[in-house]
């Protein structure tokens, strides 16, 4: 193509696809204006709310300190009422209050009905799938929550202020600005609440009572137990009695030692009385042991002695064995006397032993029973100790909250002020029907025209003495005109 015939191309381009531009035009022009037809139209409602301080938390004391009473609202300030406006909880209350005060009959007409065809059938189809049940009418009425909180309502902060611009969209202008108007209204009373719900001062209240209601009963039985106590200071009673059993056991140590000597003496004192060899005694440590064994000693020699002068059968040999026998069973008396003694003794040290284990028995138990006492006594303290702080907490939230509610509620409500009340033009905002044909018709022409082109460009039929010299690669030497044919005469 020759740089200079592209305006010639051009014209024959858009000339020769003339039919299919101006057919693509129409048709888009007509979906345009079909759409203007078949869509509902919508309308928007405007409002703004300024947020003048933030309220901070109310406690008995800040009371006398000003500065501590209001502040500024922050950006994280105005971003938290934005997300308050759209809350579902808010658009809930709002469509429940058109219904109740009569201005709406279901909450798929809160911002209008919807007149468009698709719209008609789409609400049929609901009411077909869903019926009207009580579950039917909840999913509607989050269904119409959703779409109002998505697609209907908007909220915006003005630059550099504290003014919250809203916007709503609808079916129906003075629904649409009716519904606007309730839902400033209660948005400022469901502020209120959710700074300071209506039950808070009840719930402290009533934990405050409860724990002071426990915290009596407590302190009644820690009082009937300190009654029912057998000593005054429990703790003074139980260190002495672990005083006293410290002793005693070391008593005991020392007697149970005692009884086991003496336990071995008698059992000696009386294998030596049994047994024959044994005459002398001599490992009783006793006065008068002593002399009768020298006595004895002395007999025994002299006995020795008159062996060697005199017959066995002699009278001196038979007087002085005779008063050997004598001495030997004095002697053996004396030994029968001091184990009937040590077992007298030993008899004593058992009953002692005895009487000592039955005490410490009794000790013991005493003291078991006082630390019983004492650990109630403590675990009732404890207990009290914890209710005494929930009390105290519970007690200073529900005063705050007293405050809260009678002082901090009219700052509340007068944090935010309705700057302007819903207002709404009768101008549709969508579609706008002198608009949207226009717009149609251009986009008509433009797809029309991208059409055209596109087939010119994946045309390859050769029209042209150019699309020849493209096709063959050859010069043109010349071309016959086409000439009409020429109906032969009768």
């Amino acid at each position: 193509m020759v740089p200079d015939d592209w305006k010639r191309e051009l014209a024959e381009v858009i000339f020769g696809r003339m039919p299919i531009i101006v057919w693509t035009a129409v048709c888009v022009t007509a979906a345009s204006v079909a759409l203007t037809v078949v869509v509902p139209p919508a309308f928007e409602a405007t409002g703004s709310l300024i947020l003048r301080s933030k309220t901070v938390q109310r406690s008995t004391d800040s009371l006398n300190v000003p500065d501590e009473r209001t502040s500024a609202p922050t950006e994280n300030d105005l971003v938290s009422e934005q997300q308050l406006l759209l809350s579902g909880a808010l658009i809930r209350r709002t469509i429940e209050n058109l219904q109740a005060s009569g201005d709406i009959d279901s909450p798929g007409d809160a911002l209008g009905e919807r007149k468009g065809l698709l719209s008609s059938v789409k609400s049929w189809l609901l009411r077909l799938i869903k019926g009207d049940d009580k579950d039917g009418a909840e999913a509607e009425m989050a269904g119409a929550v959703e779409a109002t909180r998505k697609n209907a309502l908007s909220a915006h902060v003005v630059t550099d202020s504290n003014v919250i611009g809203v916007k709503l969209k609808g079916n129906d202008a003075q629904r649409v600005e009716r519904f606007l108007d309730t839902l400033m209204t209660e948005y400022i009373q469901y502020r209120l609440e959710v700074l300071h719900p209506p039950n808070q001062r009840l719930f402290y209240r009533e934990r405050r009572d409860f724990y002071s209601k426990r915290l009596k009963a407590l302190e009644d039985q820690l009082v009937a137990a300190t009654d029912a106590a057998s000593v005054t200071d429990l703790e003074a009673e139980i260190a002495n009695n672990i005083d006293l059993e410290m002793t005693l056991s070391d008593r005991h140590n020392t007697l149970r030692n005692s009884y086991m000597e003496q336990e071995q003496q008698v059992a000696t004192l009386a294998e030596a009385l049994a047994s024959k060899d044994v005459t002398h005694f001599a490992f009783l440590e006793n006065d008068v042991m002593e002399t009768l064994n020298g006595e004895l000693m002395a007999l025994t020699i002299e006995r020795r002695r008159l062996q060697r002068q005199f017959l066995e059968e002699s009278p001196q040999l038979e007087a002085l064995n005779k008063n050997i026998a004598d001495a030997q069973a004095t002697l053996r008396a004396e030994v029968n006397a001091i184990l009937q003694d040590g077992i007298r003794r030993q008899n004593t040290l058992a009953a002692q032993i005895k009487l000592l284990e039955f005490t410490l028995a009794e000790l013991k138990d005493r003291t078991d029973a006082l630390q019983n006492e004492a650990m109630q006594f403590r675990q009732l303290s404890r207990e009290m100790e914890l209710l005494r702080v929930s009390y105290e907490s519970f007690a200073r939230r529900s005063e705050e909250a007293e405050i809260s509610q009678a002082v901090g509620a009219s700052e509340a409500s007068g944090d935010v002020t309705v700057l302007s009340r819903p207002a709404f033009s009768s101008t549709q905002v969508f579609p706008k029907v002198p608009l949207v044909p226009i717009l149609g018709l251009l986009m008509g022409l433009a797809i029309g025209c991208v059409a055209a082109f596109g087939l010119e460009y994946f045309d390859h039929t050769v029209r042209r003495i150019s699309d020849v010299t493209v096709c063959t690669s050859l010069p043109v030497i010349g071309s016959i005109r086409r000439v009409a044919s020429v109906k032969p005469s009768k």
